[in-house]
């Protein structure tokens, strides 16, 4: 009897440990609106889902939970209160035992829901990045490797010094990870430069050329939004309604509009490419899904306070190698920007030229204010270039319609309220660059 206990004692004292399981992306958010948000994040080892979640005040926690073993955690709340401060804590599950994941960083996350859809007093804080991901990618080395570091921490010591509030949301304006924007790639463009805000903060990003990731090489993507959004892009990002590459959101009585400049002339192509006839040339009218999609969201969405639109490549540049017979340029240019001028969009947002520029106020591929600083809404729209947030590495010239232009990195800061709408480009070195106000009667 005294053998058999020393047995299983040896036996019981050798038994491994069972190691925690890690987390090893996010969380991020996702899809955020002012009663909903999608919270996603990668385990080492397979798990089921499990969040607990409460609002600032509550006692009782509530709770989602799906039991399917996975190591892509994706975890929809809903029925959310707005303009709300929200805590959650991720779990593993070892049979029955719940594991806090994350503990290493924070014992519980937090974020805030966007204010309600139809708040006439508000203040949104919006902080954009354009092509941002060269972190450590050896191929663009034009300038310093951790420069996109250097913007983000330019940015939030910008936001540290003026006391501001989290930002409402982070908003991309393509090419999120060089030079494939692969798995890989964008772990170490997006998850792991902006690992901690992207906690709090809800990222809507914008497809890119880089983003669809074309190998020369190997002749290979590494994701399409055609003929059905599919790859490493869409298998990262959780989209709001469409569920394509382009869509839009509201944060209070700011109307944001997604495009995509890239696939979207080939979307209703057939996988076979039978109806090749259907791809848009510049001699061509186009008939395509996102343009009418577009058309009804302008309209459903008119009677909102500012509407802003962003999409990868630019209408209006300087200094772009392609610019001048770009197909994509060109399509955007041919079909795109009529119907947002016709809506009168108050601001445009792009990236791919790697460099800061900003237009005029336009209207009709003409200057409607030569305005510096402060503009009157409703008259035109502003074209702003941000291709600089990872490297800037293109000469920078302004034009008859391109009023400031600067080759230096840097990031965007808008603040937006009922009756102005604020943009200021903050470069690398902390120094406010460029900024202008739009305002109302």
């Amino acid at each position: 009897m005294q053998r058999l206990c020393l047995i299983l004692t040896v036996f019981i004292s050798f038994q491994p440990v069972l190691a925690k399981n890690k987390l090893i992306r996010g969380p991020y958010l996702q899809a955020a609106t002012d009663d909903s948000i999608t919270i996603r994040w990668r385990t080492e080892d397979p798990s089921p889902t499990f969040v607990k979640y409460k609002a600032y005040g509550d006692k009782d926690n509530k709770q989602y939970q799906d039991l399917v073993q996975t190591t892509e955690h994706q975890a929809k709340l809903i029925g959310l209160k707005p303009q709300t401060k929200y805590f959650y804590t991720l779990y593993s599950q070892e049979k029955k035992d719940q594991i806090l994941l994350g503990e290493d960083r924070l014992k519980s996350f937090f974020f805030n829901t966007k204010p309600d859809r139809d708040k006439t007093d508000y203040t949104s804080y919006v902080w954009v990045l354009g092509d941002p991901g060269t972190n450590g990618t050896k191929k663009y080395d034009y300038s310093d490797k951790k420069s996109q570091l250097k913007v983000r921490d330019a940015f939030y010591d910008y936001h540290a010094a003026q006391k501001l509030p989290a930002p409402s949301l982070i908003l991309t304006l393509g090419d999120n990870a060089y030079p494939y924007a692969s798995d890989e790639d964008l772990q170490r463009a997006i998850f792991e430069p902006y690992q901690e805000i992207l906690s709090y903060v809800p990222i809507f990003p914008v497809f890119g050329n880089h983003d669809a990731g074309y190998n020369k090489k190997h002749k290979t993507y590494t994701a399409r939004s055609y003929p059905q959004p599919h790859g490493s892009y869409f298998d990262t990002f959780s989209f709001p309604e469409t569920g394509k590459a382009y869509y839009s959101f509201n944060d209070a009585q700011v109307h944001f509009i997604v495009l995509d400049s890239y696939d979207s002339y080939w979307e209703d192509l057939k996988a076979d490419r039978s109806n090749l006839g259907k791809a848009w040339t510049s001699k061509s009218t186009a008939q395509n899904s996102m343009i009418e999609w577009l058309k009804q969201d302008l309209a459903i969405n008119k009677n909102a306070d500012w509407t802003i639109v962003a999409y990868h490549h630019p209408a209006y540049a300087t200094n772009d190698d392609d610019i001048n017979e770009g197909v994509w340029q060109d399509w955007m240019k041919t079909n795109i920007v009529p119907l947002l001028e016709k809506h009168k969009v108050d601001l445009v947002l792009n990236g791919h030229v790697h460099n800061y520029q900003r237009s005029y106020q336009l209207a009709d591929f003409k200057v409607v204010s030569k305005n510096k600083d402060k503009y009157q809404k409703g008259l035109g729209t502003i074209y702003t270039i941000l291709g600089c947030s990872g490297q800037s590495y293109k000469e920078a010239d302004t034009s008859e319609l391109i009023y400031q232009a600067f080759a230096k990195e840097g990031s965007i800061l808008l603040k937006i309220n009922p009756k102005e709408l604020d943009l200021k480009f903050i470069s690398i070195d902390g120094t406010i660059l460029d900024k202008f106000k739009i305002v109302k009667n």
